[in-house]
């Protein structure tokens, strides 16, 4: 889940109440905070999940890597692993 982004400028309720409609909004003690996308269920994480689940076993006894999007892999770290080339 992620956290709110937080305005760093003070605003009203008039101010509020101009904000764009359908969005995810909340005014605290005029600090104004935009909510972040829900979390995502665990129906929606096994599915993503599934495709990663059988690359990795198809991959299994390879020296082939298999990641995730949107992480990072030290390279140098890796080739110093025995083992991995």
């Amino acid at each position: 889940m992620t956290l709110p982004q937080r305005d760093p400028l003070h605003r009203t309720y008039a101010e509020y109440l101009t904000w764009p409609e359908g969005g995810q909004y909340e005014l605290i003690g005029g600090t104004g905070y935009i909510k972040g996308p829900p979390a995502p269920t665990p129906s929606h994480q096994e599915l993503v999940g599934e495709p990663y689940h059988q690359l990795r076993l198809a991959l299994e006894g390879t020296t082939a890597i298999s990641a995730i999007p949107g992480i990072s892999i030290d390279w140098d770290r890796l080739r110093a692993t025995p083992g991995v080339e």
